[in-house]
């Protein structure tokens, strides 16, 4: 068992590790854990309709085991939880012959949701030989998508994406689900061409109509269309066709939080934020108007720690290195998701201020939390040599001692 390292608990560690509403409850909780614990405990397991606010790779779950000094497979297994919701989870996973494919499904969603990818993945190939009807073949293909998009780097996303395209063409598949598809085909065709071209072609081309004739379509999804259309002037750095589909964006976002306030609509507006302070820094290169981004997404989700993060990757971007430092430092003490990230980035930019005893400090704290991390360890060794000598044996013997200990 790993010694954890001291950090803040927060509602997002409870969300994940197993929806724990009671540890939440009456604490400030930041919008996704909210989303989380009310999908879930609102679902009909024998109906269509898990949605997801966000989707977390494996090495946050990774992190939170770390922090807690949990064993990590344990806690990837619900093994090491003892909530309701995670032995409701573990109990369906042990009796997965005998769901019936949607039921498997649904489930499947509810544990990608909480980043169990390796328990979901085992309900999919129970339900993919019996999956009949064309929802249930896209329903399985949206799910294997995801896990190989946050898992693998999407190295079976362009055969998932086939196959929904595939169940599209066979009908009966609702219109806002055809435009989620058409969102996220643009989203990672742009990022990183994780889908063919001829998808990508037919991702505008479908997703342009349905947003035009908005049937059978929530304002939610059509805010997530726009953002995700928004990238294709922003590659081409065409700041004013950018902001329209950001200004669509936004429209749909507040309509969809003021016709169903929940946690899961008011993520839609926090996720235009986030978009927005991207717009700013990359396309239109105005600290002010990604300043203002970010500081409406942190007054609107105060206790999440990425919304710090944010604020702090544009002040890094446009050379606020002291700035990003104090928000990197700020972000790594509200808890996870992203600690050691938020606190290795603290490191550098004190670094590079040349703030070394106390970026030596961080890269101590760090050799707690991962252990043999070559970046940890080469910086560290790097800032230890300009620090003092007695600074630089506690590093090195934080180092050794556990890497012995791991």
């Amino acid at each position: 068992m790993n010694t954890p390292f001291r950090c803040e608990t927060n509602s997002f560690q409870y969300a994940l590790t197993g929806l724990r509403r009671d540890a939440i409850s009456g604490r400030p909780a930041d919008i996704f854990s909210r989303a989380a614990l009310e999908i879930f405990e609102q679902m009909d397991w024998d109906d269509w309709g898990y949605v997801f606010t966000q989707i977390f790779e494996p090495g946050v779950l990774q992190e939170i085991a770390l922090l807690e000094g949990v064993d990590a497979q344990a806690l990837s297994d619900l093994q090491a939880c003892s909530t309701p919701a995670g032995v409701w989870l573990r109990d369906q996973v042990g009796s997965a012959a005998d769901l019936t494919v949607q039921r498997q499904i649904n489930v499947a969603s509810a544990l990608i949701s909480i980043s169990r990818f390796g328990l979901a993945r085992h309900l999919l190939g129970q339900a993919t030989p019996r999956a009949e009807s064309p929802r249930e073949r896209f329903e399985l293909a949206w799910l294997e998508f995801l896990i190989s998009n946050r898992c693998e780097d999407g190295a079976n996303s362009s055969q998932a994406f086939e196959m929904m395209r595939e169940a599209i063409r066979e009908g009966s598949i609702p219109p806002g689900r055809i435009l989620d598809v058409c969102a996220q085909g643009v989203v990672w065709f742009t990022k990183r061409k994780e889908i063919s071209e001829d998808a990508f072609r037919w991702c505008v081309s479908t997703g342009s109509h349905l947003s035009q004739t908005r049937s059978g379509l929530n304002a939610g999804a059509l805010s997530s269309w726009y953002r995700g259309i928004a990238m294709l002037p922003a590659a081409q750095g065409d700041a004013a066709g950018t902001r329209r589909y950001m200004r669509l964006a936004e429209d749909a976002a507040h309509e969809t939080y003021s016709a169903r306030p929940t946690a899961f609509d008011l993520n839609t507006v926090k996720t235009y934020h986030e978009s927005t302070i991207k717009e700013h820094m990359y396309v239109t290169g105005d600290l002010e108007l990604a300043e203002a981004a970010a500081e409406a997404l942190i007054a609107l989700d105060p206790v999440w720690s990425p919304s710090y993060g944010e604020l702090a990757e544009a002040y890094r971007k446009f050379g606020k290195v002291e700035k990003a430092a104090n928000l990197y430092e700020q972000a790594s003490s509200l808890g996870p998701p992203y600690v050691g990230y938020h606190l290795l980035q603290a490191a550098r930019c004190r670094a590079q201020h040349n703030d070394d005893e106390v970026a030596l400090s961080h890269y101590i704290r760090l050799a707690e939390i991962a252990p043999g991390f070559r970046p940890v360890i080469d910086e560290g060794s790097e800032v230890a040599t300009r620090a003092s000598a007695s600074r630089r044996q506690l590093f090195m013997d934080t180092v050794e001692r556990r890497s012995s200990a791991s």
